[in-house]
């Protein structure tokens, strides 16, 4: 067996697996890669109208998997993201953000890894918990003052939140 087969073995090992799940009943279909733990590895990013079309996109996504483009991204200030690409179209999508790069690009070379084997769970969960619908930007806040101000040669003293207050919105337009 090659090392990234072995790895992939491991992986089925320790758990990992698909999960189709929707928001209603009658609401599309998405699926998802949970860890052992049952930790989001990653997500499809498109909706599917039923559970035999989604457990396909799960095949054609392990039959695709050498030739998808990871893409890291910053989201935010200080969030990095992961998408896989085909042809441009985004296909699977990260968990979560990452406080730092290593850990993004990371979790996107795992995904890669534990998708190659772990088997699709039967059943499809059907939910209205808010973190299965499908996440926006989150906002970011930032201030034009700093947090702390001199005081003297000596040292600082906390400063009052002041200035104006910078947002970024979920369409990406600034307000302030």
């Amino acid at each position: 067996m090659t090392d990234m087969t072995t790895q992939a073995a491991g992986a089925r090992l320790a758990g990992t697996y698909f999960q189709i799940f929707a928001a209603s009943a009658s609401a599309p279909l998405r699926w998802r890669a949970l860890s052992g733990n049952n930790r989001e590895l990653g997500r499809s990013f498109e909706t599917y109208p039923d559970a035999e079309a989604c457990r396909q996109a799960i095949v054609d996504l392990r039959s695709a998997l050498d030739v998808l483009q990871p893409q890291v991204r910053r989201e935010g200030r200080d969030r990095w993201i992961w998408e896989l690409h085909r042809d441009g179209a985004v296909l699977v999508v990260a968990a979560h953000p990452f406080d730092r790069q290593v850990r993004c690009r990371k979790a996107v070379d795992q995904f890669l890894l534990d998708a190659r084997l772990a088997p699709v769970a039967q059943s499809v969960m059907v939910t209205a918990a808010r973190r299965f619908r499908r996440r926006s930007v989150r906002p970011v806040v930032w201030r034009s003052t700093p947090l702390f101000a001199p005081r003297s040669s000596h040292g600082f003293e906390r400063d009052a939140w002041s200035g104006s207050d910078i947002a970024e919105t979920t369409e990406g337009e600034v307000i302030g």
